[in-house]
């Protein structure tokens, strides 16, 4: 935010040269106050932008975590059924272990990608609104300050 803190600040101090140069007394008040009121919402939507991320990420580990939960208790419960059936857990029953525990780990890869999806989109949207919102502010200050 340093970054727009020095765009407001040179923009204010051209303001205050410009009402010296022509005796006027009000003209930087009105950018200053504009600006500052701008700077606090560009920090509002990073806050917001923030917490809907970490939301996002927060949500993403928990489906992950049920997931691998229940893929252990199917496989659990499947090693019981075949052990009460006296079979050993060995050969096509290790087969159907592993042919449950890759599409349970393929529905994971999938909802990954979802999610690196999803963050981009929110991520992106925020980016196109903060361009939009600079420009938006600096074309206003620049005319406040003519």
């Amino acid at each position: 935010m340093g970054g727009l803190s020095s765009i407001a600040s040179s923009s204010v101090g051209d303001a205050v040269k410009k009402t010296i140069k022509t005796g006027g007394m009000a003209a930087p008040l009105i950018p200053t106050a504009f600006v500052g009121k701008q700077l606090t919402q560009l920090s509002d939507n990073k806050n917001q932008l923030n917490k809907q991320l970490i939301s996002l990420k927060n949500s993403q580990e928990i489906n992950r975590r049920n997931k691998k939960n229940i893929l252990e208790e199917q496989l659990a419960s499947r090693r019981a059924r075949l052990g009460s059936m006296g079979i050993s857990v060995g050969g096509s029953a290790v087969a159907g272990q592993q042919g449950l525990s890759r599409k349970i780990y393929e529905d994971i890869a999938q909802d990954d990608t979802r999610y690196d999806e999803r963050y981009s989109d929110i991520y992106n949207d925020y980016q196109k609104r903060l361009r939009q919102q600079l420009l938006s502010t600096v074309d206003t200050a620049s005319k406040v300050i003519k």
